[in-house]
């Protein structure tokens, strides 16, 4: 009996030498099998698991730690620092969670960071607590294949999800398609989630081509405001604003919105009362083109936003010093454009695009490029604008407040034509010239084409 249980003790302590052999010099066979399936896209190696598990715990920790810390006046927590800057530090309160916007809707933003390896899930835990701290759940997984980045929305009743999937590199920068951040760059961040919040996968319009909007949705804006003015606008042009608006009869799916600096300049009486120029009507153009030109008398100007709801409005804003002549965005004129800046409208919604080449731009300026009898002696520019409508049939819209704003009086500056045979597109400019100003055929959304005068320097 004693000698059948020295036996079994040896035995025992034989297969525990095996066993503590094996996990000393490396896996067996199958556990190392086992980890190349994972590496091939079965799952997360056994280091990696342990990694997270690791990670898991200090979280945990971090939370406990961060719940007894000692919150100031100011609402923030010392242990909710990132790099050393709080929230209160920085541009705006913190983001309230499941705040509902205007319009009732609560939007949500998560962040999905792909990592690559263990040491991936330890690199994204700076980024886990950064956005933790501005109120985003964040999810932190090994990438797969297939798997791509961006940012993209979906809205439900009263619930908006915007789910933002981005890659660490080996930087440990995180990067999305159009911009990239480094652990340091806690502003940027926040700023960035707070465009999320607001306006969506699609972001804050402000800064983007064509004013955020997509293709369809300029395509909905430039439609409705292809319509033509009603006669009615036509006399009222050339007194206050708001008369003349009412006039235009826009339509409701494109509401004004007055940024303060506009609404500022129109409580102007020189600017916009009974002290105010009377400038005369405006011809009978598209509802756009007829908006821009009034506003353009005001030193004021709009241009089409995306709100962020996801509807539209058009924004009355002060008048950009750059007036570039523009074509149609959408067109082939636009797609042959060779400054890419060019392409698309910069600022504000322009007074008149560009007229393509070809037999289109014969027809938009009526005859104004046919050859005839020419001359004008000391004529005021309102006065020769009106001639020249009358003799070739192409509208002469003059920039009035631009003009003003160079010396040029409309009502009293004089220009002259010598007399002879030729076209008067030729002759305006030739006329223009002497006050420093250019003329440009321009079209209105419908088609109709015009002249306008304006400074050279705009």
């Amino acid at each position: 009996m004693i000698v059948r249980s020295l036996r079994r003790r040896r035995v025992s302590r034989s297969a525990g030498l095996v066993l503590l052999a094996a996990t000393a010099f490396g896996p067996t066979l199958s556990t190392a099998a086992a980890q190349e399936r994972s590496r091939a896209g079965y799952g997360p190696t056994l280091a990696e698991r342990r990694a997270a598990v690791r990670l898991a715990q200090r979280e945990r920790d971090a939370a406990r730690r961060q719940r007894s810390s000692y919150r100031g006046a100011g609402g923030y927590s010392f242990g909710d620092f990132g790099g050393g800057v709080p929230d209160a530090a920085l541009d705006g309160p913190r983001l309230l969670r499941n705040e509902p916007d205007a319009d009732g809707v609560v939007t949500q933003v998560t962040v999905v960071v792909l990592v690559d390896g263990a040491a991936g899930v330890l690199g994204a835990r700076v980024w886990r607590e950064s956005l933790a701290s501005l109120g985003v759940d964040t999810t932190v997984r090994t990438g797969r294949p297939g798997d791509t980045i961006g940012v993209t929305d979906s809205t439900g009743v009263g619930l908006r999800t915007v789910t933002a999937t981005g890659r660490l590199d080996r930087g440990g920068e995180l990067v999305f398609p159009d911009r990239r951040f480094a652990p340091g760059d806690r502003r940027a961040l926040k700023a960035w989630v707070n465009s999320l919040t607001t306006h969506g996968a699609a972001g804050d319009p402000r800064g983007q081509p064509l004013w955020g909007l997509s293709g369809g949705q300029f395509r909905t804006v430039f439609d409705a405001l292809s319509a033509p003015a009603p006669a009615a606008f036509g006399p009222r042009a050339g007194g206050a604003v708001n008369p003349a608006l009412l006039a235009l009869e826009l339509p409701p799916t494109l509401p004004l919105r007055f940024t303060p600096e506009a609404t500022a300049r129109l409580r102007d009486p020189a600017i916009n009362g009974p002290a105010a120029a009377d400038d005369g009507p405006l011809p009978t153009f598209s509802k756009g083109t007829a908006l821009a030109a009034l506003l353009a008398r005001r030193g004021l100007a709009f241009h089409p936003t995306r709100t962020p709801a996801g509807g539209l409005e058009l924004v009355v804003v002060e008048r950009p010093a750059a007036d570039a002549l523009t074509p149609i965005p959408g067109t082939a004129d636009a797609a042959e454009a060779v400054d890419a800046d060019a392409a698309a409208p910069v600022g504000a919604w322009p007074v008149g695009w560009k007229v393509a080449d070809g037999p289109g731009r014969l027809a938009a300026a009526g005859g104004i490029f046919a050859l005839t009898n020419v001359g004008v002696r000391e004529s005021s520019l309102n006065d020769f604008a009106a001639a020249v409508e009358a003799a070739c049939g192409a509208p002469v819209v003059l920039d009035v407040a631009a003009l003003r704003a160079v010396g040029v009086d409309p009502a009293t500056a004089t220009v002259s034509v010598p007399p002879g045979r030729g076209a008067w597109d030729r002759a305006v400019r030739y006329a223009v010239a002497e006050h420093a100003l250019k003329s440009e055929l321009r079209r209105d959304e419908a088609g109709r084409g015009f002249l306008w005068i304006t400074p050279a320097r705009r």
